[in-house]
């Protein structure tokens, strides 16, 4: 008896859980009854003879606790969390996951996999599907809480996180085969639910009850999957330069946006899309549908998934903003581009984004240069900078290492041209640091998944931490062997296929490795530091005294050699040097040897065999 109440006092708290939850209301207070009850539930089921068939299941309990631990992160607060409450809050839910099956489970993971995508954290989405995308598909779904991830969706996750580490390319070869499959369900494309011709062929199913409401069940998923695709695919193409075509597919989408209450997501993937195409009053018109609910904060009809929207995006919202003002290059457009800067600003510290903070900064940079503000300019391309660089905060191989480069490299390379064009030193020391580092940390991961590299077994070792990432480090291991053994065996073109397998399986190991999203902040380089180091540091050399050391940095530049002195005094000298013919010459034969190799490479050899001097 007393498991039958506890029972159905915690369904009934779940039904007023959601019904919280889904039109804004405070939800602590409930969260809180809900787990506890559901704990202690679970508790009395464990218990000798508690699992007896009785009036709920212990996974119909973790089915429901993993929803609500999911859909609690995403309810309107009153304050941010920060990524340790994050991590607590997550550990909690998986204290219940040993009760769920296993497609609960995925469930959950996928849902964990969007919240983390939605914070900007895709290296950690990437590890979630994939423990999801492991895990066994169960016989049936659950009588209590959510079905299965939906058709499709860990395909569409995997994508969307590969797209977010500016691997478009291959999140568009993730979602061709997935699109095929719904385009052969749906060959008229996602069913528009908003409109009542679509949804009249449903509806003749859904009355008839039986398979065909069944098959309209599969109908309406598919249709909810193909949309979630094509904004994923939207973003891809308009990565690969392809906005035209990005736009197309957000149109297409639209009704979904609509449907599920949130028009404006469209709306700010269509503004984006004519801001790249270069057309801005339409840009605009597409930002003025969208600003009630970024601008009015007394919008009555906000649900919460509504305000979090609000909170996600309304930095994106005000960077258009921004751009849009600065393009239409109307007299003061800086001043109307400063103010939506320091809009978004807010927008910013309410939800950090690095990613969003740092677009932000590069248009009020813009806004200042505008203005002959200069020393803003400089002021906020630093800080642009240092944000750009706590985007990836952890290496994640050779590929998205790259990736992120590439992608991030434009705003870099245009604060590094300001800092030439006016001489600050400081900047240039500041950019030009950030931009070799970022590449030879990735030359790092390159040397270590190279074809012909072997990585030491700690670097694939498997501990309790990483257990569910075994299966890839069990792979890793069988092809190490085999290369081995081919290479005993003569069999060349065998062991070059499995070194590039493995390189891929290296890559993948390092983005979903746990133990690398531990790492959160490392201290940003600082010039004053290097040249107090400078004034202290003393040489071996007879005669030498503290102070008479310098630091040389060089960075090609379209324009020349940029040469940054630092001295110990605490100057820092910049200058940008052509290279003549003769040093060309040296450097394209360096190059030679090192990519010819056999010979014994000696740059001064080199360098006098072509020079005069």
């Amino acid at each position: 008896m007393e498991l039958h109440n506890l029972a159905t006092r915690f369904l009934e708290l779940r039904a007023q859980y959601w019904q919280a939850a889904d039109t804004g209301q405070p939800t602590g207070r409930l969260f809180q009854q809900l787990t506890t009850l559901g704990r202690r539930i679970l508790a009395t089921l464990d218990r000798p003879g508690g699992a007896a068939p009785g009036p709920v299941k212990a996974s119909d309990v973790a089915g429901i606790l993993l929803d609500a631990y999911g859909r609690e992160l995403t309810t309107h607060q009153s304050r941010v969390r920060t990524y340790r409450q994050v991590k607590e809050h997550w550990a909690e839910a998986e204290e219940v996951t040993p009760h769920a099956t296993p497609d609960q489970l995925r469930n959950f993971l996928a849902g964990r996999a969007q919240y983390e995508l939605q914070e900007g954290r895709a290296s950690e989405a990437l590890a979630l599907v994939d423990q999801a995308t492991r895990l066994p598909h169960g016989p049936s779904r659950p009588p209590h809480g959510t079905p299965p991830a939906p058709y499709g969706d860990l395909r569409v996750l995997r994508a969307e996180a590969l797209y977010r580490l500016y691997d478009a390319e291959t999140a568009l070869e993730v979602l061709a085969p997935l699109e095929r499959e719904l385009a052969a369900v749906l060959p008229g494309g996602p069913i528009d639910e908003s409109d009542p011709e679509a949804m009249r062929p449903l509806a003749a199913r859904l009355a008839g009850g039986g398979a065909g409401r069944a098959t309209a069940a599969r109908l309406l998923q598919a249709s909810t999957v193909y949309f979630r695709l094509l904004d994923v695919k939207a973003g891809a193409l308009r990565d690969t330069g392809r906005p035209e075509a990005a736009e197309r597919a957000y149109l297409m989408g639209m009704p979904l946006y609509k449907a599920s209450g949130l028009p404006e997501a469209g709306l700010l993937q269509l503004a984006r899309c004519a801001l790249d195409r270069g057309a801005v009053a339409e840009a605009c018109g597409r930002l003025d549908l969208a600003a009630p609910l970024f601008e009015d904060a007394y919008t009555e009809d906000r649900s919460s998934m509504r305000a979090h929207l609000r909170l996600v995006r309304g930095a994106a919202y005000c960077r258009m903003r921004a751009e849009a003002a600065r393009l239409s290059k109307t007299d003061g457009w800086w001043e109307q581009a400063l103010h939506w800067c320091d809009r978004g600003a807010r927008c910013t510290a309410d939800h950090p984004d690095d990613s969003l903070a740092a677009g932000l900064l590069a248009e009020r940079a813009r806004a200042h240069q505008g203005g002959k503000d200069r020393a803003g300019a400089a002021r906020v391309y630093h800080e642009m900078a240092l944000a750009l660089d706590r985007v990836l905060r952890v290496p994640l191989g050779h590929r998205f290492d790259t990736l992120h480069l590439r992608f991030r490299r434009p705003l870099l390379e245009e604060a590094l041209a300001f800092a030439g064009a006016t001489g600050d030193a400081r900047l240039c020391a500041v950019v030009t640091d950030l931009l070799k580092a970022r590449a030879f940390s990735a030359r790092l991961s390159l040397a270590r998944s190279d074809a012909r590299s072997t990585p030491d077994a700690a670097a694939v070792a498997i501990t309790g931490q990483d257990a569910r990432n075994g299966p890839d480090h069990g792979a890793f291991a069988e092809l190490t062997e085999g290369i081995a053994d081919a290479d005993r065996h003569g069999l060349a073109e065998e062991a070059d296929r499995m070194r590039v397998e493995r390189a891929g399986l290296l890559t993948r190991i390092r983005a979903t490795d746990p133990r690398w999203h531990l790492i959160r902040d490392d201290p940003p380089f600082d010039p004053d530091r290097l040249t107090r180091f400078l004034a202290a540091y003393g040489t071996a050399a007879p005669g030498s005294n503290p102070g008479r050391c310098v630091a040389l940095s060089l960075y090609e530049r379209p324009d020349g050699i940029l040469a940054l002195l630092a001295r110990p005094d605490g100057r820092l000298d910049i200058d940008i040097r052509r290279l003549d013919k003769n040093a060309l010459g040296a450097l394209e034969a360096h190059q030679r040897e090192l990519r010819e190799g056999g010979v014994r490479l000696d740059f001064w050899v080199i360098t006098a065999s072509v020079s005069p001097t």
